[in-house]
């Protein structure tokens, strides 16, 4: 989580300058999405992903999707 966080800080990816507020670093919902994904794939128990859905905040993703980098990594349902 701490790498997916270091290459997605929205500060780098928008620019600092087309900011109006102070920036969230990385979005919750690309994190969580990230990080659900990674626990399946790592073969977590069921609960486990459930726990971790529980205390992440924002939603899985964006509309099925999520930004890695520069890529648009769609959500492979378990």
């Amino acid at each position: 989580m701490e790498q997916f966080a270091s290459r997605n800080m929205l500060s780098n990816i928008i620019g600092k300058e087309f900011l109006t507020e102070e920036p969230k670093e990385v979005c919750p919902s690309c994190l969580k999405a990230h990080a659900l994904m990674h626990a399946s794939r790592l073969g977590l128990p069921r609960e486990s992903r459930e726990f971790l859905d529980s205390i992440l905040p924002g939603n899985k993703g964006h509309n099925g999707y999520y930004l890695d980098g520069e890529k648009i990594v769609k959500i492979e349902e378990e």
